[in-house]
């Protein structure tokens, strides 16, 4: 079930970004010309068709195997979860080719060893105080401002012109991952029943399984795409799309409502 929901939502990415993207290359071709508006009408599908497939997917997938419209909050919050894990994968996937053929740094795989050791010292030390905020601030902010931090940091990474930036950008994530993965996974208890607490969790597993399946296998295909019109920058596209996917990350948690805890024996009930 889990995976016919994501072929399902892949179904569907690739007809809304095939509408949307021709519609704009449409559109630009009288401002911008031919191959520019191609480029254009490309990008735009690309963005269209990897934030449908994950939130069409996960919808599909969530229907299929607990009933998405029974438990919107838990299916926006699968949504969420993949939103953010796809773009992390795609940013570390493509780090190594990005440091050698768009910012030309010299060594670029000892560049990327660098950064993501660098990374990866600030998600353990964020993952560590994670759960001590996150018991004293809102799950779902708190794991929104992830986010929104993170977005942050992968725009930071594509203003990079040295070593040094690159490496500010890889804090920022490493923190934003860092709290993401702990109060995530906190704010995901809240939300499943919990007659039912292992199935529900086992089902937000598909967030894990596609994001490698959304970076790699849609990510790859348009970062080849259009390097093949400008050499590198395809990297530039898809980091700037998987930002705005932590960005969007973000926003599906608006969708996203806390169960009212049940009053305790003698006091009355939350109207």
């Amino acid at each position: 079930g889990l995976l016919l929901g994501m072929l399902i939502g892949a179904g569907i990415g690739a007809v809304a970004g095939g509408v949307g993207g021709g519609l704009t290359g449409l559109l630009a071709w009288p401002l911008a010309g031919r191959e520019q508006a191609w480029l254009i009408g490309v990008s735009v599908a690309g963005l269209i068709a990897i934030v449908v497939a994950i939130v069409a997917g996960v919808w599909a997938a969530v229907e299929i195997g607990a009933g998405a419209r029974r438990y919107p909050s838990f299916t926006w919050w699968v949504a969420n979860r993949l939103l953010f894990l796809a773009a992390v994968g795609a940013i570390q996937g493509y780090a190594q080719y990005f440091l050698g053929d768009v910012l030309r740094l010299p060594n670029p795989a000892e560049t990327t060893g660098l950064l993501t050791r660098t990374v990866g010292v600030f998600t353990l030390l964020a993952a560590l105080s994670a759960g001590f905020v996150a018991e004293r601030i809102n799950r779902r902010w708190l794991v929104a401002g992830c986010g929104i931090l993170a977005a942050g940091a992968t725009f930071l990474l594509l203003l990079a012109g040295d070593l040094n930036m690159v490496l500010l950008a890889g804090c920022l994530m490493g923190v934003s991952a860092g709290v993401f993965l702990t109060t995530n996974w906190a704010l995901g208890t809240d939300l499943v029943p919990p007659e039912q607490a292992g199935r529900f969790l086992g089902i937000s597993n598909l967030a894990g399984a596609g994001a490698g399946i959304v970076a790699s296998g849609l990510g790859g295909r348009l970062v080849d795409y259009v390097n093949q019109f400008s050499p590198g920058s395809g990297y530039l596209l898809i980091f700037a799309i998987f930002g705005v996917c932590f960005l969007l990350s973000a926003v599906t948690l608006t969708r996203v409502r806390l169960p009212v805890p049940a009053p305790a024996p003698g006091e009355p009930a939350t109207p």
